[in-house]
């Protein structure tokens, strides 16, 4: 079997070396242009915003009026301003419309703002609190629900000129103006101001040209103001050409802005790379009055004596270039995976073949199987996301993977081998009593039913968009191909298809590195050189802000390591799939050695992206949507045929992997469990009725994902998260007691993970601390109360031996 793997790998590599490259031209990001058009709007209207897809604002003689330009620009209301407003500018939220500028004709007052609502197609205004500034040709941005004003203190021409920043929350009837640092370097007054997403958050980006100068070659530049942080960023960014004060936001972290000099022209700003790109002309015959995004569609408006113009620019879905070849290499891919899964039922005989593997496993294979189940295809995809938007922090907890396994083969792997468990849990009844085992247990389970369908469905809609597969068929897929080598060839099928993903994984990933050294026409060296002075590669954040993955709750996580691996069936079931202890704690060595290892290449490929797309910006299309795609549309695009297809096979393997793991692991824990509990039965029986469980596992997973798929999947991944981190935040905790305590007992503990549950609720929902932290947090909360609990409560004292770091030899 392993002979056929490395005939498919030398082939596929031999017909790669003798295919191009696959189409990496520019993909056009609008198309299919609409127009609508009313000669009866005249020049003198001004466009203020875009509502919907229905729907304009149009500003004539300080009165605002809605149309229906779907309708032949039917007029739909009618409000009058308050008060005569010039050097206005505007922003939609889809709830209110704020509006800003200066009194006509008193250009020394103070900046007012007005916010409009909209509601049954009535309008109806209400005066903001004026600006305590004049703010010459003020622009206006809200996010969450604060809005952000910045303007010039005096005309273009001034050397002194600088763009103060004013920030109001909206959420607060009475608050008032608070002002904020100026920009860095003064821009005239017609700048843009938008959000966009720069790899780290929302941040706010202050284009348009240098205050005080010659107007003569580009003279546009580009600000970002931090806004978790509350400050401008040094570093300022000059445009290519110079630029007009018409933009919007497009995708996921580019920022589209018109050329002054060229009708039709824009340019497209990357937040996360900091290029430029040119994109293609337009169908336009003079520049744009206003332009708005609605969903990913580009509006564009323009008027002259012949009438008002709208045009509506479609954007095109992504068409993938995958090769038929490509194709074949995946789908040859799951015939393997399934005959693995024939190969290995062979040899199953009873319930300890099937879960166990008849403890044949070779401890460097187990080893490698622990590393697969630990990358998830999430992992796989949003990893090199990760590099590619910020740096290499998230790559800090590489050092409590590695410590965890050297305590793990210390302490965890003699009691646990001594013990003969098929379910981790197990040891949680000898420990405490059955009622914390069936709780834990019942846990796991609970939690891997919300796994296994967010799990299956988030790569798959990654899968489904890159490769043009439906996506119910890619979850389908998954889930039959999972499930059809795991019902057949149990844990010793699971673990040898991870060896093979293992390898699939870091071959693609190394083949994906490589390729961006040889394409891009600069030095490795001079690279991350560059890469170093950006900040890129910063590896460690020793601050107390925890809100970002910070060093100090790492290390803590070291102090969690016993408890957090002893809680993991997947592991637990791979080392005792080995035939001895010693292969046991081999397995681990492997896992330790190769799982920094694999988290390297992962960032790598992500900064490799970056340089690539840094280094080719027009290769980066702005209409892509979400972050997690950066990875294999490069893939696609940008990889010769062949390696492309191995690659996003790898994709299928990182979540079949997955779910494999939780069909066994889970199946393991309900046969040992509660199937056994209640149920004397032979154990060739046994396997019969493990098998049945695994399809209707695999069913009830799949099942799961396609139910996700009509719902909104990033309201239900965050969902999952919740369930996740409150039921399970406090299992590390139990271990680590039950391992490390003489003192811990039942009721004690219990009390624990009440603790830790309320905790974790309420650093949820009133904090912002990050998500990385909240294990180590529902641990701590969890020993602390459940070791005080116990040493207050009394209870009747209990043979220990074997089960604690002090009592694992007797």
């Amino acid at each position: 079997m392993r002979f056929l793997f490395l005939i498919l790998v030398f082939c596929n590599t031999l017909f790669c070396l003798a295919v191009h490259s696959q189409d990496t031209q520019r993909m056009e990001p609008f198309h299919e242009w609409e127009k609508y058009s009313h000669k009866s709007l005249q020049v003198r209207e001004q466009i203020v915003e875009f509502l919907d897809s229905r729907h304009i604002v149009l500003l004539n003689d300080n009165v605002l009026q809605v149309f229906d330009f779907r309708n032949n620009f039917e007029l739909k209301s009618v409000l009058s301003l308050d008060q005569a407003i010039q050097q206005w500018s505007a922003t939609f939220t889809g709830k209110a419309l704020y509006l800003a500028g200066l009194p006509d004709g008193q250009t020394q007052e103070t900046t007012v703002v007005r916010r409009i609502d909209f509601d049954a197609e009535q309008l109806s205004i209400r005066p903001l609190p004026d600006l305590p500034d004049t703010l010459f040709n003020p622009k206006v941005c809200v996010v969450d629900n604060r809005l952000y004003l910045v303007g010039a203190n005096s005309g273009p021409e001034d050397l002194a000129a600088s763009n103060p920043l004013y920030v109001l929350d909206l959420a607060d009837g009475n608050a008032s103006w608070e002002r904020l640092a100026n920009s860095k370097t003064a821009v005239a007054g017609g700048g843009l101001l938008v959000s966009q997403y720069d790899g780290r958050g929302y941040s706010l980006f202050w284009i348009g040209n240098k205050a005080g100068q010659q107007k003569t070659g580009s003279q546009s530049i580009v600000q970002r103001y931090d806004i978790e942080k509350g400050v401008w960023d040094d570093r300022v960014y000059e445009a290519p050409v110079s630029l007009l004060s018409q933009g919007v936001p497009s995708g996921i972290n580019h920022i589209l802005v018109w050329a002054q000099d060229e009708v039709g022209q824009y340019y497209a700003y990357n937040c996360i790379t900091n290029v430029w790109s040119l994109g293609p002309n337009l169908p336009l015959t003079q520049h744009p009055q206003a332009i708005f995004k609605d969903s990913n569609d580009l509006w564009i408006t323009s008027s002259n004596e012949d009438g008002l113009s709208l045009w509506e620019g479609r954007a095109p879905k992504f068409v993938s270039s995958m090769h038929w070849f490509d194709y074949g290499v995946i789908g040859l891919y799951f015939v393997l995976l399934i005959a693995m899964g024939k190969y290995f039922s062979r040899k199953e005989k009873n319930s300890n073949d099937y879960f166990r593997g008849g403890q044949r496993v070779p401890g460097w294979a187990s080893g490698i199987s622990m590393l697969g189940t630990s990358f998830s295809a999430i992992s796989f995809l949003s990893l090199p996301a990760k590099s590619y938007a910020t740096d290499w922090l998230y790559l800090s907890n590489t050092i409590g993977t590695v410590l965890i396994v050297f305590i793990a083969i210390w302490l965890v792997v003699p009691v646990y081998y001594r013990m003969n468990l098929t379910s981790t849990y197990e040891y949680l009844e000898n420990r405490f009593d059955s009622r914390i085992r069936v709780f834990a247990s019942a846990i796991f389970s609970i939690i891997e039913i919300f796994r296994m369908g967010a799990l299956v469905l988030l790569p798959s809609v990654v899968l489904s968009y890159i490769t043009g597969i439906n996506l119910y068929l890619c979850v389908v897929l998954i889930g039959i191909v999972a499930t059809a080598y795991t019902v057949m060839g149990g844990i010793e099928a699971v673990v040898w298809t991870d060896v093979i993903q293992v390898f699939i994984m870091i071959g693609g990933i190394l083949l994906g590195i490589a390729i961006v050294f040889y394409t891009v026409p600069v030095s490795a060296v001079d690279t991350f050189s560059a890469l170093h002075a950006e900040g890129k590669l910063r590896l460690f954040n020793w601050s107390m802000d925890f809100s970002e993955p910070a060093m100090i709750l790492v290390l803590l996580f070291l102090v969690m390591s016993p408890g957090e691996f002893a809680r993991q069936q997947h592991l637990v079931q791979r080392l005792m799939s080995t035939g001895s202890e010693k292969a046991a704690k081999r397995s681990l060595l492997v896992k330790a050695l190769l799982g920094p290892v694999m988290l390297l290449l992962m960032f790598l490929m992500g900064t490799c992206i970056f340089i690539f797309y840094q280094t080719f910006p027009e290769k980066m299309s702005p209409a892509v949507l979400e972050g997690d795609h950066i990875f294999p549309i490069f893939i696609v695009r940008e990889l010769p045929i062949g390696i492309s297809g191995l690659l996003i096979g790898s994709v299928f393997a990182a979540a079949m992997s997955s779910l494999d793991s939780s069909l066994s692991g889970s199946g393991a824990v309900i046969i040992t469990d509660y199937y056994k509990r209640f149920f004397k039965v032979k154990d060739e029986k046994l396997l019969k009725q493990a098998k049945i469980l695994t399809i209707l596992l695999g069913f009830i997973g799949t099942t799961t994902a396609l139910i996700y798929a009509t719902f909104d999947i990033k309201s239900l991944f965050d969902s999952y998260m919740t369930i996740f981190m409150l039921l399970a935040g406090s299992l590390a905790g139990v271990f680590w007691l039950g391992l490390m305590t003489r003192r811990t007992h039942t009721w004690g503990l219990l009390l624990g993970i009440v603790a830790s549950a309320f905790t974790l609720y309420y650093l949820r929902v009133h904090t912002d601390i990050h998500f990385f932290h909240y294990g180590v947090i529902g641990g701590i909360v969890c020993i602390f109360v459940g070791y005080v609990a116990s040493i207050i409560i009394p209870s009747k004292p209990k043979n220990l031996d074997g089960l604690t770091i002090y009592t694992k030899n007797k």
